[in-house]
């Protein structure tokens, strides 16, 4: 492998991590989605988890555009 070259495993793995980060974001936003749909009101503890959510969709879209144009 040259040096600077990602194995492509391990980028596969990180892949799949990547993805089963979104999947569980997305079981979240779901669930609250469900219980504002059905009448609930977005308490503190609803609005503190869409903040994370959001800073860390951020975060995975910032490491994949980094490792997609080789900055790290």
């Amino acid at each position: 492998m040259k040096p600077g070259k990602e194995n492509p495993n391990a980028q596969r793995q990180a892949q799949y991590a990547c993805m089963h980060q979104l999947n569980r974001m997305g079981t979240n936003i779901n669930q609250i989605a469900r219980h504002l749909n059905s009448g609930g009101k977005p308490d503190d503890e609803i609005l503190l988890t869409l903040v994370q959510i959001m800073e860390h969709a951020e975060l995975l879209c910032n490491t994949a555009n980094a490792t997609s144009t080789g900055v790290q």
